[in-house]
This record gives C-alpha cells, structure tokens and sequence, in this order.
C-alpha cells in the first residue's frame, strides 16, 4: 500500500510541477531537503563535510601504528596496455568509457590485478565481490585464463555458474575456496560491523598464500560517513562513532572514511590470519586528473607452515 501511495504522489508532482513557479519550487525543494535531513539527525551525528585530509599528518599517523604506506607508482604505459586488452571500448561498463569516471574504474581494475599479482598459468580461483555490473570477472578470465567468479548480494542466492549471490560476509563457499579476492569501490558501503565481518570471511574462504586487494581505501583526519537523505535511507545504519555528512552531491546512502584510529581498530583488529598492506598510489591524478584512487589495502593469508618432526 505504502508503495502505491508514494507512487501515485509521484505521479501527481509530476503533473502538477509545470504550474508551480520556479522560485515555489525551489523553497519547496529547500524544505523538503531540510525534512529529509532532519530525519539522519535523529539517528546520527551530523558534521559540515571534511576536506581533504592532511597526507604529511595521515603519513606520519600511519608510520606512528605500524602501518606506513608504500608507494605504488602506476606505470603509463602498461597501464595502457592493459586497458586495450580488457577491450573496455567494447563492454557497456560506464556506457563504453563515455562516463566521466570510466578511467577511474580502469585504473582501480589495473591498480588490483597487479597488487594480486594476477599471472596467465596460475591454478588461482579469482572472485569479485560486491561486482554488481562490473566486467571483472570476465576481463580476469579473458586476460589470465583463470577461474573467475562475481558475487554480489542483489544476485539469486547461492552459486549458479560463475555468479555467486547472498551476503558478502556470510558466503556460501567451502573453507579455502579462492586464492584472489578484490573489492572495487565497495567496502566503504559495508554498513555497521560488515567491514569487520566480512575481513573474518575472507580469511576462511582463502586458500594459504591467498591475497584480498581492497581499493579505494578511503582515509581522511576524522572518522566519518557521507550519505545523501534523499535516498532511501531507513534500514541504512550509521556507526555511533562516526559523524555523518549529508550531502546534495553524495550519491550512496552510505559511505565510511576510516580515520587512524578506526582503520586500526575495525579492520587490523579483525584480519585475523591475513597480514595488511598500505599502499599510496602516488601518480594517480597523472593517469587522470579526476582520479581518487589514493590509497589500497592488501592482505595476504599467511602461507600453510610445513610439518615438522624431532624430539
């Protein structure tokens, strides 16, 4: 019933707003945007938008806990060269490259595959998660010939050929299922304690020696998620610690930017198995001058010991 309500209500502003002057519309809007905001408040803590954080201060905070970054400078010309052969022109992704943010989704495919350490020959099992309606799985299979699968919580459950539905931290996959793992652009949706969760599902499903990349890494000076109230926000839940940013120009319901402390507490504190890398992509902007991929994480499954004997 709600659905058809709200549905016949849309019908009717559509019908009704080419009679309403701009000006009306444009304080209607106003209110309606301070309503919606007024909602997040009573469930969150809302905070002006940070800027950019300080990377000298971020850098020496990192180095502080142990976990410097390590530089990754991505090298044009292969960069380009893997580019061609994912053939990126041909697949509707990001409408054929027309969208202004395609070369960011290249580089992040890029970026990944060579943290992996991604090789043609390898006996790897290589799985997308949260793919959504990303290529990945098939540009991996395409490039490497390895076996290749997507997962994503809007597919049908279960595993019917290489798709993989149902929840990311609840997977329905075999203990040392995969070798490789990637997350593009998705981790920082993992509401609540799903960050945390799924890093403890990851280190069951892969095999000794397997790596996860997660990219972008998103940092910043204080802890902290984005979200826009004009989205269907009432099943969202936003961390306690966290401010929330309401923005007109933030187009997810939930985005988390770690700070120092919560990077160490919520995803250190929960690998369990898997050791972590930081990396600083340092020329990204170079590639793409819109591109914000900055920081990635890498975790590797600590090899299996061999046994051994004596008194």
């Amino acid at each position: 019933m709600r659905a058809q309500l709200e549905q016949r209500l849309a019908w009717l502003a559509r019908l009704v707003r080419p009679l309403i002057p701009e000006v009306v519309r444009k304080r209607l809007a106003a209110q309606h945007w301070k309503h919606r905001v007024s909602q997040v408040a009573a469930r969150a803590r809302l905070t002006d938008k940070p800027g950019p954080p300080d990377l000298a201060r971020l850098r020496a905070r990192l180095k502080e806990v142990g976990l410097p970054p390590v530089p990754f400078v991505v090298d044009r010309a292969h960069f380009e060269a893997f580019r061609t052969a994912a053939r990126y022109g041909l697949r509707s992704y990001y409408e054929f490259g027309l969208q202004a943010n395609a070369m960011e989704k290249y580089l992040e495919h890029y970026v990944s595959t060579q943290l992996l350490a991604l090789q043609k020959g390898r006996s790897d099992v290589y799985i997308d998660i949260a793919a959504d309606d990303s290529p990945m799985t098939e540009i991996v299979a395409d490039l490497y010939g390895i076996q290749s699968f997507r997962q994503d919580v809007t597919y049908p459950p279960g595993v019917r050929g290489n798709s993989i539905g149902g929840d990311a931290c609840k997977l329905p996959l075999p203990d040392g299922f995969a070798t490789r793992l990637t997350l593009h652009c998705s981790f920082e949706h993992f509401e609540g304690d799903r960050d945390a969760r799924f890093l403890r599902e990851a280190a069951r499903i892969l095999q000794p020696g397997g790596r996860l990349c997660i990219l972008p890494l998103y940092l910043a000076d204080t802890y902290h998620i984005l979200t826009n109230p004009l989205l269907n926000l009432s099943a969202v839940h936003f961390d306690a610690e966290a401010a929330v940013y309401c923005g007109q120009d933030v187009f997810v319901e939930h985005a988390r930017y770690y700070d120092v402390t919560h990077l160490m507490s919520r995803v250190a504190a929960n690998r369990t198995s898997l050791g972590m890398t930081l990396y600083e992509i340092t020329n990204a902007r170079d590639i793409h001058p819109d591109s914000y991929l900055r920081f990635a994480l890498l975790f590797q499954k600590s090899p299996r010991r061999p046994a051994t004997t004596g008194r």
